[in-house]
């Protein structure tokens, strides 16, 4: 389990970590954050983002602080997104999701 959610957020990871104004949360390492990303995008905001991504393709991610709201205050971050995957997810879903999720991205820088 734990190695298909890594390899889930490695296709995640390698996918958004360098498009403009995205910053991952976190260790860069996949294999060091399990089937969770987090990031920010300095051109939108991460409840505009969810909503986007749930409006336009049934994209579910959460938004928001994350019950970590005296780390996100310490580190000076409004919120994030954050994407979970498991072991019934899918490549092909991790796949979908970057591609669209850069797809939309692109339409604010």
């Amino acid at each position: 389990v734990k190695e298909h959610e890594v390899n889930l957020n490695r296709i995640i990871t390698e996918g958004i970590a360098d498009f403009p104004g995205i910053h991952i949360i976190g260790p860069t390492d996949p294999d060091l954050r399990g089937g969770i990303v987090n990031f920010t995008f300095d051109y939108l905001g991460a409840q505009d983002i969810a909503m986007i991504l749930d409006e336009t393709a049934n994209i579910m991610v959460r938004a928001g602080r994350h019950c970590a709201h005296s780390w996100y205050n310490s580190r000076k971050i409004k919120e994030s997104v954050r994407v979970s995957v498991y072991l019934y997810n899918t490549v092909w879903e991790a796949e979908f999701f970057v591609h669209h999720l850069l797809t939309v991205l692109k339409k604010f820088i």
